[in-house]
């Protein structure tokens, strides 16, 4: 396929596609539409993939990749299973601000579903005002729904559970967490969580 075609598509792909969903996305793409080196890298792709995408999604990848340190074997290849499960069951992800979208996106959930909030070493890149108004709106939905938040790295290297059943906040630390995802000690199974004993319905992921 010439760099001509593969060019057109790059700018169809920002238009079509990325034109009012993906600021980011679009950019890119125009500007890897006049890059040369990119578009023969690019034109590696088989025959009828979308290229663009094929791309993008390399590139992703590549990054999380080297995020992990050279010596971490098993890391690496704990990421690897991890993203043919991914392939497997598919996620459904959403752009924008994770924290102020929270409300709005717990609205369409539905009240027979227990919600649950999980992050961990992200929370390194939260502002603490923003980590303040992320416990604030958990607390206010607890109040009119059942709520779980399961997180480390928001005040220290613990994994803690917080969560609100009929109204009542909980707060647990069920795990110490390795600083480089290696491993934790300690155990959900084994946590004094106090959940009343009754049937629950299943989690719905935030």
């Amino acid at each position: 396929m010439s760099l001509k075609i593969i060019s057109e598509r790059f700018r169809r792909f920002a238009i079509r596609e990325c034109r009012g969903s993906s600021e980011l996305y679009e950019q890119l793409s125009l500007n890897v539409a006049e890059d040369e080196e990119i578009l023969r890298l690019a034109s590696a792709a088989r025959s009828g993939q979308p290229i663009p995408n094929l791309l993008f999604g390399a590139v992703h990848y590549l990054w999380m990749q080297a995020l992990i340190w050279p010596e971490h074997k098993e890391r690496r290849e704990l990421f690897q299973k991890a993203a043919r499960c991914l392939q497997q069951t598919p996620v459904r992800f959403i752009e924008g601000d994770g924290i102020a979208l929270l409300p709005n996106i717990v609205a369409t959930i539905p009240e027979d579903t227990i919600i649950c909030v999980f992050h961990t070493h992200v929370a390194n890149q939260i502002p603490d005002k923003a980590k303040q108004l992320l416990i604030k709106q958990i607390r206010e939905i607890g109040q009119m729904r059942d709520i779980f938040h399961l997180y480390n790295n928001m005040w220290d290297t613990k994994l803690h559970l917080d969560y609100f059943i009929d109204g009542i906040e909980h707060n647990e630390i069920v795990a110490e967490t390795d600083g480089h995802a290696v491993g934790f000690a300690g155990s959900l199974i084994t946590a004094n969580l106090t959940c009343p004993p009754r049937s629950l319905p299943p989690l719905n992921r935030v």
